[in-house]
C-alpha cells in the first residue's frame, strides 16, 4: 500500500520464486513480478530477473 499524487492510492502485491542450478558451485537464480492496482484506474507491473544458467552467466 502506498500513495502518489500522480497514482492516488496504491495496493499491490509481488510473487519472487528462487531456484539453484545441481551442481554445488551453482548460484542461485531469481524471478521476480509485482502488480499494483491505483485508485485512477492504473495497473502497474514489475517484473525483474536474475537468471544464472550456463557457468553461472547472466542470461
Amino acid at each position: 500500500m502506498g500513495s502518489s499524487p500522480a497514482t492516488g492510492f496504491l495496493y499491490g502485491g509481488v510473487a519472487q520464486y528462487t531456484f539453484k542450478g545441481k551442481k554445488d558451485i551453482d548460484r542461485y537464480s531469481s524471478f521476480n513480478v509485482g502488480a499494483t492496482y491505483t485508485t485512477n484506474k492504473q495497473v502497474l507491473v514489475n517484473i525483474k530477473n536474475n537468471l544464472l544458467l550456463n557457468d553461472n552467466k547472466i542470461c
